[in-house]
């Protein structure tokens, strides 16, 4: 792993763990045996690093959860395929998810702001036709999306053994 791919991995890790307010480039240092010099000739601001993480994340996950990995069958069906793509994310990929979508957005650049506030919207587009069909009862698609990935964070962050009917459960339990 070169220089800036190692400063990233630990960044991003830091930044899941400890959220942007938490983050300093003193603890990054630290964690990849560099100095602050090194890290600002890659990076010329905490922010610049932080957007970078944050677009890269959200454009894997994207790519994890776009329509392709989604089948084309029933509402219900491509709910469920949502939620079990989302427990298969990494569990960084979650954690940075989920302080991305519970904190202050003021230290993203636009585009990556914009790329964010797009993260739910295929999960709204499935939960809305399956509303428009009956399938659903008439909810928030945001809330049941904040509800999914938070329990799924929760699962993910604090069972030890995980559960493999886990995503059923949180079907059954939001729909």
């Amino acid at each position: 792993m070169d220089t800036r791919q190692r400063i990233k991995y630990e960044a991003k890790m830091l930044f899941a763990k400890e959220g942007y307010s938490g983050f300093s480039m003193g603890n990054l240092a630290l964690a990849c045996e560099k100095n602050k010099a090194t890290l600002y000739y890659y990076y010329p601001s905490k922010q610049e690093l932080y957007n970078e993480i944050v677009m890269e994340t959200l454009t894997e996950f994207q790519t994890h959860i776009g329509t392709s990995t989604l089948p084309q069958g029933t509402a219900h069906e491509q709910i469920k395929a949502y939620i079990n793509t989302l427990l298969d994310q990494d569990i960084v990929v979650i954690k940075l998810l989920q302080r991305l979508i519970l904190e202050d957005k003021s230290a993203l650049y636009e585009p990556t702001h914009t790329k964010l506030l797009l993260l739910p919207k295929s999960f709204e587009a499935i939960y809305k036709a399956g509303i428009g069909n009956g399938a659903f009862k008439i909810l928030q698609p945001l809330t049941i999306f904040h509800m999914i990935t938070g329990a799924i964070f929760g699962h993910r962050l604090f069972d030890a053994t995980p559960n493999p009917h886990f995503g059923e459960e949180i079907y059954t339990y939001v729909m």
